[in-house]
């Protein structure tokens, strides 16, 4: 599995009042341009080859057992998207996806902001961690493609995982001139909860974001939110709280291999990473209903209180892959 970072965009007004190389290179495209909403989360990749995905941060792919707030537990959430982009129209990572290009993709990985009241926590998105991607990269033997942010849109939406990117602000099919790009209200009621958003990203629609060495997209940051942000803190944990999390690391006790061969079991053999949310699932299922036969006294929590203490963070996927490794390898045994 390879990794490529992210590239660094530049602040708009920052690159207007600079002139900065990538602003004056931008303004000379011949294309048109998309606001999209820029979300107060941490950014986030998902890489994907045909024998399964990882979660990659700003800097680096996250091993099974990396410690990434709740992404973990969020598997589930992206394994439809994954099975997607392997199987359907032009984006398989198969033998007969060419593509345009004399050769076939042997990854692709997308870009977003993972989101929730659990990451960021000063816009109220909700309980529950979410995604949204805005960039999509194909590896190619010996190259690099990024996707035109239009393509990339037209992509996911064939495949129907339009709801899984960032919300756009300015129709797609006509665009914007980058003048009118460059002055897009950056302040308006954010798309994905009831706050004002951070601020916007701009793109170009129909030629790659990065390109000859020159980063195209700019961020647009909303200066009320960043003052309001400032002067967030963060409140301390309730009793309730604090017991949540002190329960959830007896129930991760709980998360063992032998557990997770049992799954094994009845579910069968795991070819590839796309059905983990199902073993993963199905182990925490399990586990949940014995702790809490030991320790009845976590049912008074709520709802909230519930999703803390069952967390699995890393540990169910690294289980999975232990089982899934040590499967294969007996397989390889018995074949020699």
């Amino acid at each position: 599995m390879e990794f490529t970072k992210f590239p660094k965009m530049e602040n708009l007004q920052t690159a207007i009042s600079a002139k900065t190389a990538d602003f004056a290179a931008a303004a000379k495209l011949s294309t048109k341009w998309i606001a999209t909403e820029k979300i107060d989360g941490t950014n986030i990749s998902l890489n994907i080859t045909r024998d399964g995905f990882q979660f990659g941060s700003r800097n680096g792919l996250l091993a099974p057992d990396a410690q990434f707030y709740d992404v973990h537990d969020s598997w589930a959430d992206v394994a439809g998207l994954v099975r997607a982009i392997k199987s359907v129209g032009g984006l398989h990572i198969e033998e007969d996806a060419c593509d345009g290009y004399g050769s076939f993709p042997v990854q692709i990985s997308l870009y977003g902001e993972f989101f929730g009241q659990n990451i960021m926590n000063r816009l109220k998105y909700g309980r529950k961690s979410r995604f949204r991607f805005y960039a999509m990269l194909y590896y190619y033997p010996g190259e690099k493609v990024w996707l035109p942010y239009k393509q990339f849109a037209e992509h996911m939406r064939t495949i129907g995982y339009e709801k899984m990117l960032v919300p756009q602000l300015a129709h797609l099919a006509g665009g914007l001139s980058f003048e009118e790009a460059c002055a897009f209200p950056n302040d308006q009621k954010s798309r994905l909860c009831d706050d004002t958003m951070e601020g916007v990203v701009i793109w170009p629609a129909d030629i790659p974001a990065f390109d000859g060495g020159h980063v195209y997209a700019f961020k647009n940051k909303n200066e009320a939110f960043l003052e309001t942000s400032a002067r967030k803190v963060r409140t301390p944990l309730t009793e309730a709280q604090q017991y949540a999390r002190d329960m959830n690391k007896v129930f991760l006790e709980y998360l063992t291999e032998s557990r997770m061969w049992s799954v094994f079991s009845k579910l069968g053999k795991a070819d590839d990473d796309s059905s983990a949310g199902e073993y993963i699932k199905a182990l925490l299922n399990d586990a949940w209903e014995e702790f809490v036969q030991d320790n009845p006294e976590v049912e008074v929590l709520d709802k909230a209180g519930i999703k803390v203490v069952r967390s699995g963070g890393p540990t169910p996927y690294a289980l999975f892959k232990t089982v899934q490794a040590k499967m294969a390898r007996e397989d390889a045994d018995e074949a020699l």
